[in-house]
């Protein structure tokens, strides 16, 4: 019998054991191949841009910048993104742009950035239209002006770039090149926010909230701002943040209190208390005190899913261990009959 126990503990032991040292050496010939291919890569795109090949330039160039298959190294990704935007290349010319203007590898240059922006944008890459109408609206290396700046974004927004057509939809909403007009702003804004632009969610979002070139409605800008807020956006969470009542604050931090008290009634209870609730209690307490910081923070927040989201896992989780957490202080707070007033085992 002892033998079958112990065989009954070790064979599942065993076979977790394995299971996991599986995952790990799959893990490790996953990485291997993976690094065996991101080198041969690098290897290839060497040897065809030191033959002149401009595509394989810009993608010697996008390696040292992004530090794939070989160290990162700003010089050498300007160093090829020149060559190959020397042959009118012009996804390397936007790049070249690019670190001429936050200054990688190369002297900052506003100046310097626009030129490489201006001859990839002839060439009709969105995201070089979208960067030189960024420098026409901040006035950042040539004179500032508001018209070429919308100019720059509706090439782009009609190549159908989500930042072009948000660009746009800020022209219109602040009417700078443009005559304002908010039912115009929004229609830009729709166009982007339709496409996944979390900036866009989150000014379509505004614009119901305010009722400009839109109905006012609050529930419509709360289903941009979280579409914005589920990508990250800042302002959206910080828009879905509220400030806690009196009330809420006092529902949370008795949550709290209690989750204490069941922690100090479990420890401090008497020894032939039953085994499983003294199992049961501080976990139930640890939850409770867990679940209601990090509604807490999540109202002012919205980093976690909250009771503002509305009805989710979250809510229906905490409503389950509010319960449990009655239930455990009832638990604690009943009355117990004294020792002499017990039963008997016969």
């Amino acid at each position: 019998m002892r033998m079958r126990s112990f065989w009954a503990v070790l064979a599942p032991a065993i076979c977790v054991v394995a299971l996991c040292g599986s995952a790990i050496l799959w893990i490790i010939h996953k990485e291997g191949i993976n690094k065996a291919s991101l080198a041969r890569a690098t290897s290839e795109s060497r040897l065809s841009a030191e033959k002149g090949d401009a595509q394989a330039q810009y993608r010697l160039g996008r390696m040292y910048f992004q530090g794939e298959g070989v160290p990162q190294d700003y010089t050498q990704a300007a160093l090829w993104y020149h060559k190959a935007a020397d042959q009118d290349y012009a996804k390397a010319q936007y790049a070249l742009g690019y670190m001429y203007y936050f200054g990688h590898g190369v002297q900052q240059s506003y100046s310097e950035a626009v030129r490489w922006y201006r001859k990839a944008a002839d060439q009709g890459d969105a995201s070089a239209e979208i960067n030189l109408a960024l420098a026409y609206y901040y006035g950042q290396g040539l004179q500032q002006d508001y018209t070429e700046a919308v100019n720059y974004y509706r090439e782009a927004a009609g190549q159908s770039d989500p930042k072009g057509d948000d660009g746009l939809g800020l022209m219109y909403y602040q009417g700078r090149g443009v005559q304002q007009d908010y039912a115009e702003a929004a229609r830009w804004y729709r166009r982007a926010a339709d496409r996944g632009l979390a900036k866009a969610q989150y000014d379509l979002g505004v614009l119901y909230y305010n009722g400009q070139g839109v109905p006012r409605n609050r529930a419509e800008a709360d289903r941009w701002f979280y579409k914005a807020a589920a990508q990250g956006n800042r302002d959206a969470r910080q828009e879905l943040g509220s400030p806690l009542t009196v009330g809420r604050k006092v529902e949370l931090s008795a949550e709290i209190f209690g989750g204490i008290l069941l922690f100090l009634g479990f420890f401090l209870s008497r020894r032939d208390s039953q085994a499983v609730h003294a199992m049961v209690a501080p976990t139930a307490a640890a939850l409770c005190i867990v679940t209601a910081c990090l509604s807490w923070y999540g109202y002012t927040h919205y980093e976690v899913r909250c009771l503002a989201c509305g009805l989710n896992e979250f809510t229906v989780g905490k409503w389950v261990l509010d319960a449990v957490l009655v239930a455990m202080l009832i638990y604690i707070v009943r009355p117990r009959k004294s020792v002499a007033e017990r039963p008997r085992q016969q």
